[in-house]
């Protein structure tokens, strides 16, 4: 099946230059039968792996099972399993100690078998959910070479999509499609299409996802009908996007990307109250810094500003440190601490060199008067064609700055299309776009002489 075959055309033709969920379901090749044995059990790594909870829900209730049948049984499957089973559940808890724990478990495995490829795809895993992308690419092309299965050629494809390179992206996609038709190679296709332009293809490559879901697999099928809500969101389509969130409600009442989808749906129908009490309802330890920043937005517009001076002081304590992209760009949007938004946002240009990274560049060189460089990210960040209402937002401001008038008309044309996509606070830079336009003169505004309208807490 070639899933790629019209983008791959545009790609030859040089008309084109994913919290991106990418965990593989796919079951690894079977490691070694042998038992561990009572020394590679006392090693460190395998101390830490095995290392039980203290805390207690059905996940991680199935974690500790894992943890004392490994102790007994001494079995390398299960003990594989179990680091599958913390990567999950550092997704779903937003954690990255289980992270950390997966990766002691990779590495108790390797000390069993060296030659294990279940713990490197593993380890690969685990590394490019901490974001050290260049040794997961490292481990991915490794397995790509040596094995060359479904789940290699997607971890590669993760890896080069996260740093930028989509090409790359597309080959290996497509040789995992080829391998292995399934949600984890739909799903990634899906995202690619999305970055590319392809809107309609990426609902119809996230639609063939969930048709190929397990329905025991309530956590992937939540998060697929999210993104399709917000796809639809992205088509002009409201109806569509909330029969995309019912659906998931009916196989997750508590999953938080879910809620995010649907809090933003609400968002965009003007439901404040609603949207904030969605996100509000989100278990501790699970909303990100995107849930955090709309929460706050959302708080603001009802006039609740003690509660959302409570929720930005979460921001600035975590944000540098769980999601430093979106925090500068939260800082950008909001007109505090230019300087440590330009820097968060140029040090993750130096892992993580895609389109979103690029606009994150874009908008804080822009915030930080920096309009020349400001229109060099953005020309980099708009390389792909994607249709992301933030990024058209950015682009029509700096435009506008650099007195591009009949171009920030145009890009603010494609934005109004989907501006139901944009925060509250981002909103407010969109209101200021029009109402410049509405007064544009043809004179270009020098950088000293541009202005950064802030949406403070009152």
């Amino acid at each position: 099946m070639r899933l790629f075959s019209h983008l791959a055309t545009l790609f030859l033709t040089g008309i084109l230059f994913f919290p991106l969920w990418c965990q593989s379901a796919e079951s690894p090749a079977p490691v070694s039968p042998r038992l561990l044995s009572t020394a590679t059990l006392q090693c460190e790594p395998c101390r830490v792996a095995l290392s039980l909870n203290s805390d207690t829900n059905s996940r991680l209730d199935e974690i500790n099972r894992h943890q004392q049948q490994v102790s007994v049984g001494r079995s390398p499957q299960i003990l594989e399993r179990l680091g599958w089973l913390l990567v999950s559940q550092a997704r779903v808890s937003g954690d990255s100690g289980y992270l950390k724990q997966a990766e002691q478990t990779a590495i108790c495995l390797e000390t069993h078998n060296p030659q294990d490829q279940g713990a490197m795809l593993l380890k690969g895993h685990v590394y490019h959910n901490l974001h050290r992308f260049k040794e997961a690419e490292t481990i991915a092309r490794s397995l790509v070479d040596s094995r060359g299965d479904s789940a290699d050629f997607g971890l590669l494809g993760d890896l080069l999509y996260e740093t930028g390179d989509y090409a790359g992206a597309l080959k290996n996609y497509q040789q995992m499609v080829d391998l292995r038709p399934s949600l984890e190679s739909y799903l990634r296709a899906g995202q690619l299409r999305q970055v590319l332009g392809d809107l309609q293809g990426a609902i119809e490559m996230f639609e063939m996802a969930v048709g190929a879901g397990n329905p025991a697999d309530s956590d992937s099928l939540a998060w697929l009908h999210g993104k399709l809500a917000m796809l639809q969101l992205q088509a002009e389509r409201p109806a569509a996007a909330w029969k995309m969130i019912l659906r998931g409600r009916e196989v997750s009442r508590r999953h938080a990307a879910l809620s995010l989808a649907e809090a933003r749906v609400l968002c965009a129908g003007k439901k404040f109250g609603e949207a904030a009490k969605v996100l509000m309802e989100i278990p501790s330890g699970r909303q990100n810094l995107e849930g955090e920043w709309l929460l706050a937005d959302l708080l603001l517009e009802l006039g609740q500003n003690d509660e959302a001076r409570k929720v930005e002081e979460r921001i600035i304590r975590s944000g540098m440190r769980t999601d430093p992209r979106t925090f500068s760009l939260y800082l950008a949007t909001r007109g505090k601490n230019v300087a440590l938004a330009l820097r968060l946002a140029r040090d993750e240009l130096l892992v993580r060199p895609d389109i979103y990274t690029l606009d994150a560049v874009a908008w804080s060189e822009r915030n930080s008067s920096n309009l020349s460089k400001a229109r060099e990210a953005m020309e980099q960040a708009g390389r792909t064609g994607a249709v992301d209402a933030r990024i058209l937002l950015h682009r029509a401001l700096i435009e506008l700055d650099a007195g591009e008038i009949a171009a920030a008309e145009i890009t603010r044309q494609k934005l109004a299309k989907v501006r139901a996509l944009l925060f509250p606070s981002e909103l407010h830079h969109y209101k200021l776009l029009e109402a410049r336009l509405a007064d544009a003169s043809p004179t270009p505004r020098t950088e000293a002489s541009l202005t950064k309208p802030s949406y403070e807490t009152k």
